[in-house]
């Protein structure tokens, strides 16, 4: 829905057009996009290969905040700081309930851009310093 959240059995005009257009049901391409999709990204991003920049990029600029969440975690396990404009961009333009999980993969990078950013868009300061502090002790990283 606009705000981010699944809404079961519920399908937009532009999604059932795109099923349609690739000549499957809806409910098959609600699997595709809800999970099989999530979960191809999830291997290329958790891979940390420099060579999926480029798609995990794409992904992050994705209406499927699933993707610009994955996507930003493996932006930060890449520590691709071209990216921290696009995360911040893709975490601005996010609904609420998914814009702070894009924009936690913020706290990872070691870049004060980066970290002036995820004060900005993660308004919980304890939040934010906890996992600063897991990562500084090497208990937390993006995944």
């Amino acid at each position: 829905d606009s705000e981010g959240k699944i809404v079961k059995d519920h399908f937009s005009p532009a999604f059932l057009q795109w099923a349609k257009d690739h000549g499957i049901s809806p409910g098959d391409a609600g699997q595709i996009v809800g999970y099989e999709l999530p979960g191809k990204l999830m291997l290329l991003a958790t891979a940390g290969d420099p060579r999926g920049v480029h798609l995990l990029q794409r992904a992050l600029m994705s209406r499927n905040y699933i993707l610009a969440v994955i996507a930003s975690k493996g932006l930060a396990k890449l520590q691709d700081k071209d990216s921290i404009p696009m995360i911040v961009e893709a975490a601005q333009k996010a609904p609420s309930a998914m814009s702070v999980g894009i924009a936690n993969a913020l706290l990872y990078f070691d870049d004060p851009d980066a970290q002036n950013a995820a004060a900005m868009l993660i308004p919980d300061r304890d939040y934010r310093e906890a996992i600063r502090k897991e990562i500084r002790e090497g208990k937390s990283t993006p995944f």
